[in-house]
């Protein structure tokens, strides 16, 4: 594929994923491993990507896609960040008194 067909490539699946998810440029900045900026100039169809961000940004789009396939709803609340009752053990886990 050559550069300029990645970095159109690149543009619409960054979009893609924010649309889907509705994550942040930061949030989608960590998730990919690079810097905000970054994601800024691919949002935006600046510049070209390194073939490291994009094969990152390439498996970020196909999970993000398998699993709203699979999983609907779920899958967006299971990308969200964790709720403080997330960090205690349910109800079923819990060892009996």
């Amino acid at each position: 594929m050559d550069n300029e067909n990645t970095a159109a490539t690149a543009t619409q699946y960054l979009a893609d994923i924010k649309a889907a998810t509705g994550w942040s440029q930061p949030q989608i900045a960590r998730k990919l491993g690079v810097s905000q900026p970054t994601v800024y100039r691919i949002l935006n169809g600046q510049g070209d990507c390194k073939s490291s961000t994009w094969m990152a940004i390439t498996a970020l789009h196909k999970q993000v896609f398998q699993r709203r396939k699979s999983g609907g709803k779920a899958a967006k609340a299971a990308d969200t960040q964790a709720s403080p009752q997330a960090n205690q053990p349910s109800a079923d886990k819990q060892e009996p008194l």
